[in-house]
């Protein structure tokens, strides 16, 4: 008889990505709530990988925060953390970052003046960039704070991305769509509503930002959901009718339980023996 039970596996991951956040597994909450968490929190907080920092033109830097903003890009080329530079909203297990989770935009803050829990004094001006695995789009600088709530949805961000560097967002990019002109209370209405609309560009270009799910969830994150449950929905349906063929695999006698489980990396799953510290791979649909 083989034992499934991809919980187990889906818990080792949590608990060791939770760990590196300094975070732990809720119990208040399912095991995919825990794990949608650590999706975000990927996503809130980059990794420090070495990056290389693109600039895009325009960018003016108030003068009181020249050194923090050369500090910061100095960091993201070692490979150096930028939590601290980040919102105090990273310090939460579960925040949905509206911005983040419409644009993938992050905005980091322009001190190195020590505040408290680790981050760095907040300011007015934030820088507002895009993270990639070896890149870091530095898009502009804007206040931010009371008086300034629509900056969080200034479409000059987009339309910079799209002016000099389209194919940070090529993949929102739809024909035969027509686009929104709205201003910037409408654009706010419909983020804090959590509804996703399409942007059109000067020259006619059309992106529909589909980001944001109805409960301000993350669509990448959901997505990420939907295939584990897949992989986990097919791994069942191989285990019923090739019970024999994985348990020759591993040298295993057909009469011998054998215990399952899943390994997750990155956007891999893959089906698992604990004990053994063994992949099985399959081919996948």
């Amino acid at each position: 008889m083989i034992k499934f039970t991809p919980e187990n596996g889906m818990r080792d991951y949590i608990d060791d990505e939770l760990d590196q956040f300094g975070f732990s597994y809720d119990d208040s909450l399912t095991t995919i709530e825990n794990l949608k968490a650590v999706f975000a929190l990927q996503r809130r907080i980059p990794n420090n990988n070495k990056r290389i920092v693109i600039e895009l033109p325009g960018i003016e830097v108030p003068k009181e925060t020249e050194m923090a903003y050369e500090s910061i890009k100095r960091k993201i080329t070692l490979g150096l953390s930028i939590t601290p530079h980040l919102s105090l909203s990273t310090s939460k297990h579960i925040y949905k970052d509206l911005l983040l989770n419409s644009w993938n935009i992050h905005h980091l803050h322009l001190s190195e003046e020590p505040f408290k829990n680790g981050y760095f004094k907040r300011t007015g001006p934030v820088l507002f960039c895009m993270f990639f695995d070896n890149v870091v789009i530095f898009i502009d600088i804007f206040p931010h704070g009371k008086g300034y709530s629509d900056v969080w949805v200034n479409d000059e961000l987009i339309k910079k991305l799209h002016r000099y560097i389209p194919e940070t967002i090529e993949r929102y990019r739809v024909n035969g769509v027509r686009g929104n002109q709205l201003n910037s209370e409408q654009r706010l209405a419909l983020r804090n509503n959590h509804c996703n609309y399409a942007m059109q560009m000067e020259d006619g270009t059309v992106y529909q930002l589909m980001g944001i799910m109805s409960n301000g969830d993350n669509f990448h994150d959901i997505h990420r959901l939907m295939h584990i449950q897949r992989m986990i929905d097919y791994f069942t349906k191989v285990i019923e009718v090739d019970e024999k063929a994985i348990k020759d695999s591993l040298g295993i006698k057909d009469s011998d339980d054998l215990k399952l489980t899943i390994a997750i990396h990155e956007n891999e799953i893959k089906l698992y023996v604990k004990e053994q510290q063994t992949i099985i791979n399959l081919n996948t649909p």
